[in-house]
C-alpha cells in the first residue's frame, strides 16, 4: 500500500551519489518536509539509463512536489534538467535546496561553458527566495 505522505521527488547529480554532501541535504528536506514521503534516485539503484527512461514517467505521475541540490561542485547533470523540464512540463511544483537558506525557489538554470560540460556536469542551478516549508508539499499543515 502506498504512503498517504506526498511523495517529494529528491533530484541530484549522480556525481553527489554516496557523498556526505548528500546524506547532509537529504537530511536537510527530510527535517524541512517532516510530512512528505521523499523519495532518492539514488535509493533506486537503476542498473541503465533505459531503466530510469522506463520508469521515470511513472516516478514523475506520482509527485507531489520535487526538489533539486546541486553536487559539491555547485552543478547538476543532465539527468537533473531531464527531471525539473518535464516536472515542470506537467505542472509538479519545484523547490531547490541550497544551505544555508534551506528550501529556496528555483528560478532557472545557467550551463556549464560547453568545453566543461558533461552527462554528470551540465548546469549551475540560480536560486531565488526562500520558500516556507510550510507552503510546499510535505512541509507542514499551517
Amino acid at each position: 500500500m502506498r504512503s498517504a505522505r506526498p511523495r517529494i521527488y529528491t533530484a541530484h547529480s549522480m556525481a553527489a551519489y554516496g557523498t556526505d554532501h548528500a546524506r547532509r541535504a537529504l537530511a536537510g528536506i527530510a527535517k524541512a518536509l517532516p510530512h512528505a514521503e521523499l523519495v532518492d534516485p539514488e535509493a533506486a539503484q537503476w542498473q541503465t539509463n533505459a531503466d530510469w527512461l522506463r520508469e521515470w514517467p511513472v516516478i514523475l505521475g506520482s509527485l507531489a512536489g520535487l526538489v533539486v541540490f546541486a553536487d559539491p561542485g555547485g552543478t547538476v547533470g543532465t539527468g537533473c534538467l531531464r527531471e525539473l523540464v518535464d516536472a515542470v512540463m506537467v505542472g509538479v511544483p519545484l523547490a531547490a535546496w541550497e544551505p544555508p537558506a534551506g528550501l529556496v525557489e528555483l528560478v532557472g538554470f545557467e550551463l556549464v561553458e560547453p568545453d566543461a560540460r558533461s552527462p554528470r556536469r551540465a548546469a549551475f542551478l540560480d536560486y531565488g527566495a526562500p520558500i516556507p516549508a510550510k507552503a510546499f508539499p510535505g512541509g507542514g499543515r499551517g
